[in-house]
């Protein structure tokens, strides 16, 4: 038969997260193309993760006329939310570090999770960008993800958050990106 070729993107994907004991299971599904009205088929593409508690992982990539390197990494997650009202949501900010590869490589690097609106008092979902400074390139792009286990009072605070998270560098002399996924249960130290 023949048929149209489609590209998958980012924009394309929907992100499943849940929650199992000890972390989140994250994986990113496709639906049918857009243009075929009855599509009930999905393909769920790209790497299937387990993210532990309070850590983040990934896959990275490093792109020169020298050299490339590609692979999985693991990384600590540290978020801060400042929950407001029924009038003001609140935001969240926080950090990814002490990134290191499969291989054992540390990356000296932090990419910066920049303050988020909490944008809905019923789902927790937020959104927002990212950056970071490493090897000479600057790094941008976004992040998101939203908050569980609410209590049943509107005062109570969410138990935990998981999101995503991805900065990519394209500059002369080569390009890199990074892209991973993060869970994190509440502490209640200041």
């Amino acid at each position: 038969g023949t048929g149209n070729a489609r590209s998958l993107n980012e924009d394309d994907g929907i992100w499943l997260v849940q929650r199992v004991d000890g972390g989140q299971r994250v994986v990113v599904a496709y639906p049918r193309a857009a243009d075929e009205e009855e599509g009930t088929d999905w393909l769920a593409a790209g790497i299937w993760a387990f993210v532990p508690d309070s850590e983040a992982v990934g896959v990275y990539y490093s792109f020169s006329a020298d050299e490339s390197e590609a692979g999985p990494f693991t990384a600590d997650v540290a978020l801060t939310a400042e929950f407001g009202d029924a009038e003001a949501l609140g935001s969240i900010s926080g950090t990814v570090s002490n990134v290191e590869t499969e291989g054992g490589t540390e990356i000296d690097a932090t990419l910066a999770l920049e303050t988020a609106a909490i944008g809905d008092s019923d789902a927790g979902f937020f959104t927002g960008t990212t950056s970071m400074t490493f090897g000479g390139r600057t790094y941008a792009g976004r992040w998101g993800g939203q908050f569980f286990d609410n209590g049943a009072a509107p005062t109570d605070l969410p138990a935990s958050v998981a999101g995503t998270f991805g900065a990519t560098a394209s500059e002369a002399g080569g390009t890199g990106s990074l892209v991973g996924a993060f869970g994190a249960e509440r502490s209640d130290e200041q």
